[in-house]
């Protein structure tokens, strides 16, 4: 399936509130899952879980064009330029009406941004059509329309007839009307309460370290001390991890982070490859998006109203100097944005050992087959193994002794697959490739199992088995 379809239909379906569940086999189905949901989120970012009340309702205007009609002010399709109400002359209105009085405290306004003009209008609301309640007054505007759209809060009230007019006086154009999307919620009250607090926040980019055992939300002003210094405390071979907040109320772009070497005061460091930084990407937990994922992208777009976490991972060397380091995280947008981050981490003499040695069990099933179709190579080849060397070797270090794989020849019934076993190998030998062995499903519970190739990973000491099976 292309991308464009994809896109196109899990968009009608989120429209219409349909739960999706999406098997993605692969890191190219992820990143195209999470890619897409994502924008289709961020099209609707506060309102995923609120219904929209003006969708397909019962629309008039006066007056309109032919090619622009009313009803495409409802018809739930903010994102297309091309498909919105117009009117080329003004006084003119549009007005929505329900079929019963409803309760509402929101609404989202998107007029027409392609013709980069300025418009001006007003927001009224009424239960029986005759007496109207200024619900948003935009008649003194001066902001360029964006297709960001406006939001338009307002007390909690009944209305069935939502009448927007626009009485004229647009800048950069002739006077016009034009509306691309117009919606309607009753929001949690809790939340009216977190959009508007964006209102007080300074235009730009802002930060702070946060908590790491923390998941901060997309679309919430982050609570934090505003702190711009880390401080810890490590052994050498520790892994220490530290997490920054951005958020704008305006946008920034091109976000991305440069790390500096941390260095002792007699000029000794730790270089900068020893700090790395991932953006943290939103997934959905249940109804919700849920800080998760650890992006491997280097730079990124924060939308307006929105916040973004960067973990930050610090691998002290083995043979690290003890003493204080010190070193920075630098985040830098277009525009001359740049915020920077500083650490200061002391090194105990204390040498933590290695994984090989780490009592616990840590069993994390791999799909090695992934690896190959993201990158376009034969499964198994030279390059495949390549590839997963160091995949593999993120593993061991963190802190899994081996792990079987099946690798499964085409053709195999599903059936059968469900007969197979995960079988956890224990360390064996210390030879690279002890050999290649294939068998039927029958023989896996009659004869010990051969590895079909013994793969060491660098200095732990850890083998990883991948069998192979067929029918």
């Amino acid at each position: 399936m292309a991308p464009e379809r994809f896109a196109e239909l899990l968009r009608a379906m989120h429209k219409r509130r349909i739960t999706v569940h999406v098997h993605c086999n692969g890191d190219e189905a992820v990143d195209l899952f999470l890619d897409t949901f994502e924008a289709i989120l961020w099209d609707d970012p506060w309102f995923d879980q609120a219904q929209n009340v003006f969708l397909h309702a019962k629309v008039t205007a006066s007056p309109y064009s032919e090619k622009n009609v009313p009803e495409y002010a409802v018809d739930g399709n903010h994102h297309n330029r091309r498909r919105y109400y117009a009117a080329g002359s003004t006084p003119a209105h549009l007005t929505i009406e329900l079929e019963k009085p409803m309760k509402l405290n929101t609404i989202r306004l998107w007029t027409n941004w392609y013709w980069g003009i300025v418009l001006r209008y007003c927001v009224e609301g009424s239960v029986d059509g005759k007496t109207w309640t200024m619900l948003a007054d935009q008649r003194h505007n001066t902001e360029t329309a964006t297709a960001r759209g406006r939001v338009f809060h307002f007390p909690l009230q009944q209305i069935r007839f939502v009448r927007v007019r626009f009485p004229g006086g647009s800048q950069g154009a002739t006077s016009r009307a034009s509306i691309t999307e117009i919606q309607g919620y009753a929001l949690d009250a809790e939340l009216v309460r977190q959009l508007d607090k964006w209102k007080d926040i300074k235009s730009g980019l802002h930060g702070s370290f946060g908590s790491i055992d923390q998941r901060y939300k997309r679309h919430c002003i982050p609570e934090t001390s505003s702190a711009m210094t880390f401080s810890g405390t490590a052994w050498r071979g520790e892994r220490l991890s530290a997490q920054i907040i951005l958020w704008t109320s305006d946008g920034a772009q091109q976000v991305r982070c440069y790390t500096t070497p941390l260095r002792r005061k007699d000029g000794r460091q730790l270089p900068a490859s020893s700090v790395s930084t991932a953006f943290v990407r939103y997934v959905t937990g249940g109804p919700k998006l849920m800080a998760d994922v650890l992006d491997t992208t280097k730079r990124l777009d924060l939308n307006a109203h929105s916040a973004r976490p960067i973990w930050v991972s610090l691998d002290i060397p083995r043979d690290a100097s003890p003493g204080l380091y010190q070193g920075r995280v630098n985040v830098q947008a277009e525009g001359g944005i740049s915020l920077p981050f500083e650490f200061s981490v002391k090194v105990l003499p204390a040498t933590l050992p290695t994984a090989c040695h780490w009592s616990f069990h840590l069993d994390l099933w791999q799909n090695p087959w992934s690896v190959a179709r993201y990158h376009h190579v034969k499964p198994w080849s030279a390059e495949h193994w390549l590839l997963l060397e160091p995949l593999l070797k993120m593993l061991a270090d963190a802190g899994q002794k081996c792990v079987g794989w099946m690798s499964l020849e085409s053709g195999i019934d599903l059936t059968e697959c469900f007969q197979l076993l995960f079988w956890e190998i224990t360390h064996i030998g210390q030879n690279r490739v002890l050999g290649r062995h294939t068998m039927s499903f029958a023989e896996y519970k009659n004869i010990p199992l051969s590895p079909r190739r013994v793969f060491r990973i660098g200095e732990y000491g850890h083998n990883i088995f991948f069998f192979q099976g067929f029918k």
